[in-house]
């Protein structure tokens, strides 16, 4: 058993890690200027209890290795004095629970509603976002009297078992996300780790999708152009005093910087309310997907470029990766970095990955195997005391010789592994155009809080799978959970039937089932990225794919913008020509800023220092007062602020300190630089 002291440090730790990391995602894909502040703080909350499982669950299987946890009233039927960790693990369990149920079915869903309205004022947002979620409301009110009603038919009325209904609907639609995330995480994650061990198939399969993004961002801008046009026809055909002309300003105010361009007055206006929000609905989704298909084009082009710079650099005798943008090392030790990272790409990198892929696949297989006996140590009523224990993580985790740290090392490999996969197939996620996660803060908030409020709903099946997968019954969560049970919905069979579904759906994805399904018949022509065949590099888009990426890496070669930036198409012929001839915005590493900052610096140094000694000539070889030959009369010199912008500075003077100077010739020069019209050496003779 854990000392107090050592759970309370363990989990310290676990908050300061999990909190860190929340941040970074945060950070990673959310931009705070775009998205609102309730939806930062909503999905961080949520992801923040979310993750909080990876290190909750192992401290209380470490605690309660192979003895009973310790359930304090009123959530036992036994008056047992229960220490302070179990006391604790049992609010904290029921907190976490019913934190992430109030937020997955009471406020996630009409912030998502309100995120996507595109009304005016504030409570017309808001209304519509509840009248658009009272449907489902609805339905879910059928369903749980029907439960009532069975539960009363069936097993009795009571609140105990009320409850249990609700936890087991809610834990069903959970386990039901797990099944699919965590059967197409099991082996896609191998998977893909191998296919990026070999880098040329890796850099055909960037070319293949060069040409869809490519494509997806023309048309993302062929439509914001089109809204343009409508928005340009409405602000031509309402009038001034025209109680629309406000909503108008509104969206013309919301219009991003493209709209600026010339764009004809196109479409057809209809003057009603509806119609305008309608109009602005257009444009937030039409802005979004231009913003959002232009990064995600610009980013796989920026890992098509770095995968060829590594394959072209394989055999450079100088040991270094010449990258497409250099990198800067002006440091102690930048050669040697340079060889390391050359190295690491060419060498070292893909032989990780291989054998990352190999390690991951056997603890893949490990985990369906061990699905397959989970129903055998669950409270299911079905006698397995004939049968020997076969679960992998079961025979890791049960040997009583375990220290209680060991036990919680390995139970949390071993969840971090299973939650790591569920988790990460949900940010791979893209159901249509509707939800999709884009890293370098392109994520709307839809998106933001869709995957905030499908990882909620993992957070109780996930610890309650994993712990029927070690064959745990000693465990708090199970304990406080213990209402959770599928018996009224599916019988004493489920806890069987749930795994075999996981293990079957894993499979199909390692043999490439979907694949092959998706490839043949009328849904060919609706799943572009299984028409990708990695075994021939002359595929037609993969050529038309690096044409492009040619294309591209010349405009950056010429210090010019990409094709997007500019009014171009490289997805025609005559794209190719229609490169213009005007500089883009460059970014700079932090020592170039540097270097530029002093050279300002030092420019100004220089320029002081030659104003003074231009002060001291003038003093001394012009006359010792300007006032001496100025007339009285003479109206005031306008200053340097008054002068005209077009007036010729004037020469810098030739005197350096130290050094003997010629001052009858620089008053010389000064002289017939003020009458350039006189012959040149007229006034050679001049006595100054």
């Amino acid at each position: 058993m854990l000392t107090d002291v050592w759970s309370v440090l363990f989990f310290v730790i676990g908050v300061i890690i999990e909190a860190i990391f929340v941040t970074y995602l945060i950070r990673t894909y959310a931009d705070r200027q775009r998205t609102p502040w309730y939806a930062l703080i909503t999905v961080w909350t949520c992801w923040f209890l979310s993750f909080s499982i990876v290190f909750l669950a192992p401290l209380d299987i470490a605690e309660h290795g192979n003895e009973p946890a310790c359930v304090p009233p009123p959530y036992s039927d036994k008056d047992l004095e229960c220490d302070m960790f179990d006391t604790a693990m049992v609010y904290v369990w029921r907190g976490l629970y019913w934190t992430v149920f109030a937020m997955c079915w009471v406020f996630i869903p009409v912030m998502q509603s309100y995120s996507l309205e595109a009304h005016f004022t504030f409570g017309q947002k808001l209304w519509h976002s509840i009248k658009d979620n009272l449907l489902i409301y609805a339905a879910m009110g059928v369903v749980g009297l029907i439960a009532i009603a069975i539960m009363f038919f069936v097993i009795g009325f009571s609140f105990e078992n009320l409850m249990g209904i609700g936890m087991a609907a809610a834990s069903t639609y959970g386990l039901l996300i797990v099944l699919f995330t965590l059967g197409y995480g099991l082996f896609e994650w191998p998977k893909k780790q191998w296919r990026l061990a070999n880098q040329k198939k890796t850099l055909n399969y960037y070319y293949f999708h060069i040409i869809t993004n490519l494509q997806a961002y023309e048309d993302s801008k062929r439509e914001l152009e089109a809204t343009f046009k409508l928005i340009r026809r409405y602000d031509e055909s309402i009038e001034r005093n025209d109680y629309l002309r406000n909503y108008v300003d509104i969206i013309l105010a919301e219009c991003p910087p493209e709209y600026n361009n010339q764009f004809d007055a196109d479409g057809t206006v209809k003057l009603e309310y509806e119609k305008v929000v309608a109009l602005r609905y257009r444009l937030m989704k039409a802005t979004m997907e231009y913003r959002r298909s232009r990064v995600i084009y610009l980013q796989w082009l920026r890992k098509t470029f770095n995968q060829e710079d590594v394959l072209n650099s394989a055999d450079n005798v100088d040991r270094v990766v010449k990258w497409t943008v250099p990198k800067t090392r002006m440091y102690f030790g930048g050669r040697q970095v340079a060889i390391a990272e050359w190295v690491w790409f060419v060498h070292v990198k893909k032989r990780v990955q291989m054998l990352i892929s190999i390690l991951c696949f056997l603890a893949s297989v490990a985990v369906c195997w061990s699905e397959i006996w989970c129903w055998q140590y669950d409270d299911s009523g079905v006698d397995t005391s004939s049968i020997p224990d076969l679960s992998v993580f079961s025979l890791m985790l049960k040997p009583d010789h375990l220290q209680p740290y060991e036990r919680w090392f390995l139970a949390s490999v071993s969840l971090m592994y299973n939650a790591y996969l569920c988790y990460w197939s949900l940010f791979q996620l893209r159901i249509l155009n509707f939800y999709r996660l884009i890293p370098h803060q392109e994520s709307d908030a839809n998106s933001l809080l869709s995957n905030a409020y499908y990882g909620s709903l993992l957070v109780a099946p996930t610890v309650h799978n994993f712990l029927l997968m070690i064959h745990n019954k000693n465990a708090t969560f199970k304990a406080v959970m213990r209402p959770m049970r599928f018996d009224p919905l599916f019988g004493k069979w489920a806890p069987f039937f749930f795994p075999c579904l996981l293990v079957l759906l894993a499979l199909s994805n390692l043999f490439n089932l979907w694949s092959k399904l998706c490839s043949c018949g009328f849904m060919k022509k609706w799943v572009r990225r299984f028409d990708y065949d990695d075994s021939s590099e002359d595929n037609e888009d993969t050529v038309k794919g690096k044409s492009i990426v040619t294309r591209e890496r010349e405009l950056l070669r010429k210090n010019l913008p990409f094709s997007v930036d500019q009014n171009m198409s490289l997805l025609r012929e005559e794209g190719a020509a229609d490169i213009e001839a005007h500089k883009g915005p460059k970014r700079r590493t932090m020592l170039q800023r540097m270097q530029s900052f002093f050279k300002k610096q030092k420019n100004k140094r220089d320029k002081a220092q030659d104003d003074k000694i231009e002060l001291l000539e003038g003093s001394r070889f012009e006359g010792r007062s300007p006032s001496n030959h100025t007339p009285a009369n003479a109206p005031h010199a306008p200053s340097r602020s008054d002068r005209p912008p077009n007036r010729p500075d004037r020469p810098k003077s030739s005197y350096v300190p130290g050094k003997s100077t010629n001052y009858k010739s620089s008053a010389l020069e000064k002289f017939q630089s003020k009458h350039g019209d006189l012959e040149k050496g007229k006034y050679s003779n001049v006595t100054l």
